[in-house]
């Protein structure tokens, strides 16, 4: 108890905004009273529990917070409007940054060509390179854009929905598990598919079955959310593998150096993380605003992520070329090759390591926080 306090617990107990973000349950949340009654012998003056109105007196908001928030409409007004405020914060200075970044590269460019002035090979390769990338950039981005919003606008309400349904922890531990083992077992098949039957095709496949694994979590039978589950971690898998395989490819086809293919990923990931706060903005808004006809608020949040899902399937259908990768082999024998890749590279086998505990420590950090 004279111990120094225990930096999460403290801040578990204190900020109002780590408890319950995306839909407003910190008065009733266990994680959040217990973390409270731990925090409570570390608290000065003899305080004996932290409670909520404890917690406003500590975190006051300043004067323009109180009245952007009286300005909302009343169906805005959630139990934790500091969510909402937070997400929008975080998406202006997302803009922000992509704003200087934005200046900086055009500062760049501009430098080059008045390096390569008087050289007219240079200024013409300069010229194609930049139309390349503009093309590819907004034929990829429009599709990757609504992709990544399908997928991001579910993660934060995923568990939520399985509780608000009355399923125990342990069920909802197995749902997680089919969602996790078909991306393990049943994805790997399906990204390796993309190079003999088409990149294209995978992420039109991906649209069709994350959209029917979302509409799937409008039902509360335990089976029908398992085959949902199933369902999208296979396409999970597809959105990181088919989706930048379908832009290598289709830069090799139009020509475009490394450099091209540097800037389209830098600003993809860009927009991946864009479309994550836009998507938590409209995932708050619609299960606090439009879900009340629904036996389930939350299911709101992914019958929009069906929606982004099959709105990107259309748009990689109608703008997208078809891409290949090795053709000469099967899916089997690619994968054969893949392994055999993994083990010959030690640097190859290290990045899929660090990166495989990196989302293992996520994964279980979702799991056991978001109730």
């Amino acid at each position: 108890r004279h111990q120094a306090a225990p930096p999460l617990t403290v801040l578990s107990a204190l900020s109002p905004f780590t408890v319950g973000v995306g839909h407003g349950h910190r008065r009733n949340h266990s994680h959040a009273r217990l973390a409270a009654h731990a925090a409570a012998s570390y608290l000065p003056n003899g305080t004996s529990v932290l409670t909520a109105a404890d917690s406003k007196r500590l975190f006051h908001p300043p004067p323009w917070m109180v009245g952007f928030v009286a300005k909302l409409p009343p169906g805005l007004r959630a139990v934790e409007p500091i969510e909402l405020i937070l997400l929008v914060g975080a998406m202006t200075v997302g803009v922000l940054v992509w704003a200087a970044a934005s200046t900086v590269s055009r500062q760049k460019a501009a430098l080059r060509k008045a390096n390569a002035a008087g050289d007219e090979a240079a200024l013409l390769q300069q010229a194609h390179e930049e139309a390349t990338y503009l093309k590819l950039r907004n034929r990829y981005l429009s599709v990757y854009m609504l992709a990544t919003f399908g997928d991001w606008i579910q993660g934060g309400y995923l568990y939520a929905l399985y509780a608000e349904y009355g399923y125990s922890m342990h069920e909802i531990a197995l749902i997680f598990v089919v969602g996790y083992g078909s991306a393990a077992t049943f994805g790997t098949y399906v990204g390796a598919l993309g190079d003999v039957g088409g990149h294209r095709r995978n992420c039109i496949a991906y649209g069709i079955l994350y959209a029917a694994s979302c509409l799937f979590c409008n039902s509360s039978d335990f089976w029908m959310l398992s085959v949902g589950r199933l369902l999208g971690g296979v396409a999970y898998s597809i959105l990181y593998t088919s989706f930048e395989s379908w832009l290598i490819a289709e830069a090799d086809a139009c020509g475009a150096g490394r450099s091209v293919l540097s800037r389209l990923f830098s600003v993809a990931t860009f927009c991946n993380a864009s479309s994550a706060v836009v998507a938590g903005i409209v995932g708050h808004v619609a299960v606090e605003v439009l879900s009340p006809a629904l036996r389930n608020r939350f299911a709101t949040a992914f019958n929009c992520g069906a929606a982004a899902c099959a709105l990107a399937a259309v748009a990689a259908a109608a703008q997208w070329p078809e891409r290949y990768g090795d053709r000469s082999s099967s899916a089997v024998e690619s994968l054969v090759k893949s392994c055999a890749a993994i083990r010959s590279n030690y640097a190859l086998f290290s990045l899929g390591l660090v990166n495989s505990l990196y989302e293992a420590a996520l994964y279980v950090f979702v799991f056991m926080w978001t109730p």
